[in-house]
């Protein structure tokens, strides 16, 4: 690739870096007051201890039908396009786009999955020991002003059910960076134009690629999800591993940002599969122990495990 096709590749990734960061930043104003970490007694225990909050391999955490959802959207929406255009242009840069989507390996994220429910039974089963879990309320400023200040290295934003929303971004990502194309292509000889096309789809590709783990079906909406995202692959030495039931998951470590050591927790709540009156107790130590005060409360989802 010549120093001239480098120059423009690096302006099309600067334009789909700039709309990527638009389609998953929340406005402070949107974010709630506190949102709920669902998780086992190793997470409660482990993130009070360390002060440290735990982002999951998204591999390793996600439902393969979750994850793919909205790249194959994206494939339904721009093949459509396709369909619908005489522009010969226009149908390589699609092609193009759906090349890269269905060759990309799967995204490297890192994940810290929240809720604005602090009682759901649904989430109770599936991300805390089937009801013997906890949850850990962070306050949600909080956590906003860690993305900020991180600089654009940790993403937070709440997750998109809406496929009028997710076909919004599809169609808009693909337009931005086409007019980006058409800008360019007069610096280039028709010879050229197709491959430049191709660059063009790379980066369209890449910001959806990206934007997949901020989207999932409709049918995950009364999960009222919020996310941490760190994207791309760390250094070896920072990732750690934690047993998971009879699996391994790998995970990263953040720190908190600021005058305080301690991550920003204002509530735990103990799950309703737990019969014993006395956990209130062993939580409040727990928290004492690590230099926590927060609001203890029990769920009051009647639950009974089989």
């Amino acid at each position: 690739m010549n120093s001239k096709m480098d120059e423009v590749v690096e302006r099309f990734d600067n334009v789909g870096r700039k709309w990527l960061e638009s389609a998953v930043t929340s406005p402070i104003t949107a974010v709630p007051k506190i949102l709920y970490h669902y998780t086992n007694s190793e997470g409660l225990s482990g993130m009070l201890k360390e002060s440290k909050i735990w982002l999951s391999d998204s591999r390793f955490v996600n439902d393969k039908t979750e994850s793919s959802h909205f790249i194959d959207l994206s494939i339904d929406i721009i093949s459509k396009l396709i369909k619908d255009t005489d522009d010969e242009s226009k149908k390589h840069y699609y092609d193009a786009i759906v090349y890269y989507l269905q060759e990309a390996e799967q995204y490297n994220s890192y994940i810290f999955s929240l809720s604005f429910r602090k009682d759901d039974l649904s989430q109770w089963r599936g991300y805390a020991n089937d009801g013997k879990g906890f949850t850990l309320g962070f306050d949600g400023i909080a956590l906003h002003g860690r993305s900020e200040a991180a600089d654009g290295d940790i993403n937070f934003n709440k997750v998109e059910y809406r496929i009028d929303k997710q076909a919004e971004i599809i169609d808009g990502t693909v337009a931005q960076l086409w007019e980006q194309f058409l800008k360019e292509r007069s610096g280039f000889n028709d010879n050229e134009h197709d491959d430049l096309a191709a660059e063009a789809a790379r980066s369209v590709a890449w910001v959806l690629d990206n934007q997949s783990i901020f989207s999932k079906h409709h049918s995950f909406n009364g999960e009222d999800e919020w996310r941490l995202v760190i994207y791309g692959k760390p250094k070896a030495e920072s990732i750690r591993v934690r047993a998971t039931g009879s699996s391994l998951t790998p995970y990263l470590e953040v720190e908190p940002m600021g005058p305080s050591t301690k991550l920003p927790i204002k509530e735990v709540g103990i799950g309703p599969g737990f019969e014993s009156r006395y956990m209130v107790d062993a939580v409040d130590s727990l928290c004492r122990h690590t230099g926590y005060a927060p609001t203890i409360y029990s769920a009051e989802t009647p639950y009974r495990r089989n």
